[in-house]
């Protein structure tokens, strides 16, 4: 390309509007001598390469490579303009973009005789100041071992030895099990139908759908009774066309069980290879408090990583919460499917979790831009020699050679992650020893 059409010679004009916190929509126009010359460039290299029946390599007439490959030639052009302009753009005008940028294909149209006018958003690293990081209060986490404790370990050991037995003609009891005949309609239209769904009663969410009063309506209920329940709608269900519509949901037990207990006493104890229930709790006890000792320094460095994000709010890029997110539920499905859970329990667990899983991916992202402007602000950074002592640590629980775990770590991209991963625990190690950390009142 002539110096002529370089793009110092024609830069791009650019105009940058604010569409969210952390969202921007760029407005360019590429003149129209870059556009022609870009285009004039291409034919030619074309035209060198390019045969044709009944002509030689690079010796075919030019309206007949244009005929053959113009749109070609064209949609090639787009494209790089388009890349080289958006790079122009966020270089000159020194914008911190994430994400992939967004543009819609179908409007982009080029010519010759003409500048070249596209749309494209991005998104950019949110802005904030920190606090004064010395006059950050952290509360210690409080990991003092209670009775309650005790006991939820106890109920935790009585659960994993429960027995499932037929419930017969009873009720069902808080912790059973039905299968249920799920029926679900809006209006007249019934618009789910199916047996042999299994639930536990607990929770009010069945399929992965929120039911108001389930396990207040389906408690005490009998084999072959049914419970009714009005309910809108959630915007995810399945079925698009009847979103946030009031439904009917009839549930009628097929099939009951008991789950039933041991009690906590000196036998259940004795058969747990103690001496009696004293001794159990004493134990679980001793086993609770090592934990606790354990993770001091990790539930110290929760809050303090909990207290920055509340002492600075800040918007995430919406980009960037809706790949995470998409990344967090195929890993979930990967899961699922390894398994072996049928596709349409997946698809009801699948959206049981999203919620959840854009909120923790918001809240992860919100964490590691706090971290990083605090390692950029005091200068913490992560050597290779440390890089190289995890990777020799990984290679130990994998039973690898430190060649073959760098090699792994290479070909699935997650060395960049690891060295990230690395400075956001030495940047919280070393807020340690920064913030005020103000120990618990003591339990009586």
């Amino acid at each position: 390309m002539s110096s002529q059409s370089s793009p110092a010679a024609h830069p791009v004009e650019a105009q940058i509007e604010e569409t969210g916190p952390c969202s921007r929509l760029i407005k360019i126009s590429v003149p129209q001598a870059r556009v022609d010359a870009e285009i004039e460039s291409t034919f030619r290299n074309v035209e060198k390469t390019v045969q044709f029946p009944g002509f030689r390599q690079g010796k075919a007439p030019r309206k007949l490579v244009e005929a053959k490959l113009g749109a070609k030639v064209l949609e090639e052009v787009k494209e790089r303009l388009v890349q080289s302009a958006v790079d122009e753009v966020i270089d000159e005008k020194k914008l911190l973009a994430v994400g992939s940028p967004r543009i819609e294909w179908g409007k982009v149209e080029l010519a010759r005789g003409r500048d070249f006018a596209f749309d494209i958003g991005i998104d950019v690293r949110p802005t904030f100041e920190l606090p004064n990081l010395a006059e950050l209060s952290v509360t210690r986490p409080d990991l003092t071992v209670t009775e309650a404790h005790v006991d939820a370990d106890v109920q935790r050991l009585r659960e994993e030895r429960a027995t499932v037995r037929d419930g017969g003609d009873d009720g069902l009891r808080e912790k059973g099990i039905v299968s249920l005949q799920v029926k679900v309609q809006v209006g007249e239209e019934t618009i789910v139908e199916a047996a042999d769904v299994e639930w536990q009663h607990g929770p009010d969410v069945l399929g992965g759908m929120q039911i108001d009063g389930l396990s207040a309506g389906l408690l005490g209920k009998r084999k072959g009774e049914t419970s009714e329940f009005t309910q809108k709608l959630p915007d995810d269900f399945r079925d698009e066309a009847h979103r946030g519509q009031d439904a009917k949901i009839a549930l009628t037990i097929q099939t009951l069980q008991h789950v039933d207990l041991p009690e906590a006493d000196d036998a259940f104890a004795k058969d747990m290879d103690y001496d009696d229930v004293a001794d159990m709790r004493a134990e679980l006890r001793k086993k609770l408090e090592r934990q606790a000792e354990g993770n001091r320094d990790a539930a110290l460095d929760g809050a303090i990583v909990e207290a920055l994000l509340q002492a600075v709010p800040f918007d995430v890029p919406p980009s960037l919460i809706a790949s995470e997110t998409e990344r967090m539920l195929r890993r979930y499905e990967a899961q699922f499917r390894r398994q072996g859970i049928a596709d349409a329990d997946i698809e009801a667990q699948l959206r049981q979790l999203v919620g959840a899983a854009a909120e923790r991916v918001k809240r992860d992202l919100r964490a590691s831009f706090l971290l990083d402007k605090v390692a950029a602000e005091r200068k913490v950074f992560v050597t290779e020699s440390e890089i190289r002592q995890e990777i020799a640590r990984m290679a130990q629980r994998y039973d690898r050679s430190l060649a073959q775990m760098e090699a792994t770590l290479e070909s699935q991209g997650i060395l960049a992650a690891l060295r990230s991963e690395l400075r956001e625990k030495k940047t919280v190690a070393d807020l340690r020893g920064v913030v005020k950390v103000v120990e618990p009142e003591a339990k009586i």
